[in-house]
């Protein structure tokens, strides 16, 4: 499955994938003596994308890990994939895979936290019909984001989170584009 994965992804996006999880690996490697794996996250996710003429709903995964730099400051890194099929039988999605700073405070029982994670996001789009066409795209994104911890158990809470997936952030008009997403699941502190 890897090599099949890996072979779909063209090399400048394999080479920009390695670079990313390279970067987020050194970054993590030059606070081993402070940071540790604190927190691991599953959660389902709804996003909103803007299009011509609506905004179709999207449903899916989100999964990640933070690993503590301070008691407020840590590094995130995130995979996610949402998924949404038409009247007509075509199929849409988009895979992300991000990294970044995340900003954590304790307030008794929640833990509201920002991030601003950056990587990369694989689009597809496949329409059926007598003539089955597909397109893909892959695309630097900026994902700003935050939410809330809810404490359910000593280890385990309740998250409540949402983000702004940005495609191509140096175009102004991605900005306006809408994708929104809300994610809710379980994360568990180490």
């Amino acid at each position: 499955m890897v090599r099949t994965v890996i072979g779909r992804m063209s090399s400048t996006l394999f080479a920009q994938l390695l670079l990313t999880v390279g970067m987020t690996l050194v970054a993590v490697s030059a606070q081993a003596q402070t940071g540790h794996v604190s927190e691991i996250t599953g959660a389902f996710t709804n996003a909103f994308v803007r299009g011509d003429y609506d905004v179709p709903h999207y449903e899916g995964w989100l999964t990640s890990m933070s690993i503590s730099v301070t008691s407020t400051v840590g590094v995130v890194v995130e995979a996610a994939g949402q998924y949404r099929d038409d009247r007509f039988n075509d199929s849409f999605g988009v895979f992300t895979l991000v990294g970044g700073p995340k900003f954590t405070w304790a307030a008794g029982g929640v833990r509201p936290f920002a991030q601003t994670p950056m990587g990369f996001a694989r689009n597809w789009t496949i329409f059926r019909g007598y003539a089955p066409l597909s397109y893909a795209s892959n695309v630097f994104v900026f994902q700003p984001g935050g939410g809330a911890d809810v404490r359910l158990t000593e280890r385990v809470y309740l998250r409540l989170a949402g983000d702004w997936l940005v495609g191509k952030p140096w175009y102004g008009v991605a900005w306006q584009m809408w994708n929104i997403r809300f994610g809710t699941g379980l994360t568990y502190r180490l």
